[in-house]
């Protein structure tokens, strides 16, 4: 859903029967989306936010199950990446509104927008090493270039759920602020940034991506073979089966 006023654009992550876990046509669709607002002069700020009572509970792990072949995965992490570059080289600021649970690929696409601001009850989690699989490596620069060293080991290697608290403390999030001021506050901060002179915003915006694009240049093709190893692994058939069933899984290191 999108919704435009006074400079602004507001994205909404509408699937909320799944608790708006991304499937492949969503992230399609986000591209589009931000593409299509790139193309707007109008548009100086846009908000990206979940309906109902989740940000985004993740990626469709119906979708990523089926994924048997490289080729497949491939596609699908291009996919994703092209989702979130839209974002990251949109010309001007995108506010994550984080309105519930940011878990796995709703917390990585948080991560890719310019201001966060969530609700004192908001959970985050990236568990990729819930579920046996080595995430995608740029994915693991933003974190670390965004929360440190240290917070990036505990939220990858714990995987375990962090409040909104911890994720202020760890520099994740800019504001917390109660689930009834949450879209106040962050309209008034895309207020601001629209007041500002639109060639200073949409050049700090530029030299902040260029920077991100720079650190993206290395040649990362050793951790690729780490990320496909744990797609074709049995680690990561148990750890879907496990999700699926509501169950501990049991690990068996290959």
């Amino acid at each position: 859903m999108l919704e435009k006023k006074d400079h602004m654009a507001r994205v909404i992550i509408n699937r909320p029967a799944q608790r708006n876990a991304f499937s492949r046509e969503m992230w399609t669709e986000l591209a589009e989306v931000m593409r299509s607002l790139e193309r707007d002069e109008g548009i100086r700020v846009v908000i990206i936010t979940g309906e109902g009572a989740t940000f985004a509970a993740g990626a469709d792990l119906t979708q990523l199950a089926v994924q048997k072949e490289d080729k497949e995965r491939h596609a699908y992490i291009a996919l994703v990446e092209e989702a979130l570059k839209s974002i990251v080289n949109f010309p001007y600021p995108v506010i994550a509104m984080i309105n519930g649970p940011a878990i796995g690929a709703g917390c990585e696409l948080a991560l890719v927008c310019d201001l966060l601001i969530c609700t004192e009850e908001t959970v985050f989690a990236v568990p990729a090493a819930k579920l046996g699989i080595v995430l995608h490596y740029p994915l693991i620069q933003r974190l670390i270039n965004l929360v440190g060293l240290s917070a990036a080991r505990e939220i990858l290697l714990l995987g375990e759920p962090f409040s909104a608290v911890r994720a202020y403390e760890m520099g994740l999030v800019n504001r917390v602020v109660p689930p009834s001021r949450l879209e106040e506050e962050t309209f008034n901060l895309a207020r601001i940034i629209v007041a500002n002179a639109p060639l200073s915003v949409k050049g700090t915006k530029k030299a902040i991506a260029h920077w991100f694009s720079f650190q993206e240049e290395e040649d990362h093709s050793a951790m690729e073979e780490l990320e496909g190893n744990s797609f074709r692994s049995e680690d990561f058939l148990e750890g879907l089966n496990a999700f699926f069933e509501k169950r501990r899984p049991n690990w068996r290191g290959r």
